[in-house]
């Protein structure tokens, strides 16, 4: 039986309803408490189950409310989250007055990239690099990406019922995309089977001196997260026999987890080289794929 708490709000999961109906018996002798059956809403997500088991996670209903707290509710929708220039705009001639508006749409649109959107983590990791000092143009970006969540806002994660839990997962990093700093962007998207559970965008911490080491160290953002996944598979009875898969589109970057830490590589964070140790233990294994794919 697996049991999710956050606050009060509690999900029961087990294979016999009956078990479940004790468990909460149990809880009603210390705590009052009120079943609502089958999970169709949880921490602002909308959830459907299909005949086949599946589970499908939509936020219309948090995308519609935070339209309306914006103004945004008669904006024009647009099929794409952000525009391609965006990352190249520099200058500080259009700074907002104040932060604070900007900085309520950010932690609304966060809610719904790191839980049912991953097709919104890359600009919204680039849009929160602003919260301090926002501009025009980053308000424009902000607007643009509650555009494209209201045009798409019927969409759904599917989760899919299947007996493949094989982890997997992608990785790829811009090199010196950020035009201030001149560091790279990490992003990984893992999933189970056919089912996206994990990704994320980030501003890596150090510049990178080439596309290999952008890559290296995105390799090993990913591979923190594929270790805290192997760990609660194990915890939940399905231990990972075989490497986790991890595609990368740099031939020279696989080759440097499996060499020796040379001249050329001395300088790279320590913590970087965790993936060398995890090629070397068989826990991940980088596979080739092309950038295209």
């Amino acid at each position: 039986m697996y049991l999710l708490i956050y606050v009060d709000d509690l999900i029961i999961a087990h294979k016999n309803s009956d078990e479940i109906a004790k468990l909460t018996g149990i809880l009603n002798k210390h705590f009052e408490t009120k079943d609502l059956g089958e999970v169709t809403y949880y921490l602002g997500i909308d959830i459907q189950r299909e005949k086949d088991g599946s589970f499908l996670f939509n936020q219309s209903a948090k995308i519609e409310s935070i339209l309306q707290q914006f103004n945004m509710t008669e904006a024009k929708g647009t099929s794409t989250p952000m525009d391609t220039a965006y990352p190249k705009l520099e200058g500080e001639d259009d700074l907002l007055t104040s932060n604070e508006q900007y900085r309520q749409a950010v932690g609304a649109l966060l809610y719904i990239a790191t839980t049912t959107r991953p097709d919104i983590a890359a600009a919204m990791s680039l849009l929160c690099r602003r919260v301090d000092k926002p501009r025009q143009r980053d308000w424009n970006a902000i607007k643009r990406v509650m555009r494209y969540l209201k045009q798409t806002k019927d969409l759904s994660l599917k989760l899919s019922a299947s007996g493949d839990l094989n982890l997997m997962g992608y990785v790829d990093s811009d090199w010196a995309g950020d035009h201030s700093t001149r560091k790279s962007t990490s992003g990984y998207l893992l999933k189970l089977g056919n089912s996206p559970i994990s990704w994320s965008s980030k501003k890596q911490m150090s510049v990178a001196l080439s596309s290999t080491e952008a890559e290296y160290i995105s390799a090993a953002y990913a591979s923190q997260e594929i270790v805290w996944l192997q760990q609660l598979l194990k915890d939940l009875g399905e231990a990972t026999l075989e490497p986790t898969v991890l595609f990368e589109d740099n031939q020279a970057c696989i080759k440097l987890t499996s060499e020796k830490i040379s001249a050329r590589t001395k300088h790279i964070d320590v913590r970087h080289h965790y993936i060398h140790d995890l090629v070397d233990q068989k826990v991940i294994v980088l596979v080739y794929c092309e950038s295209e794919k």
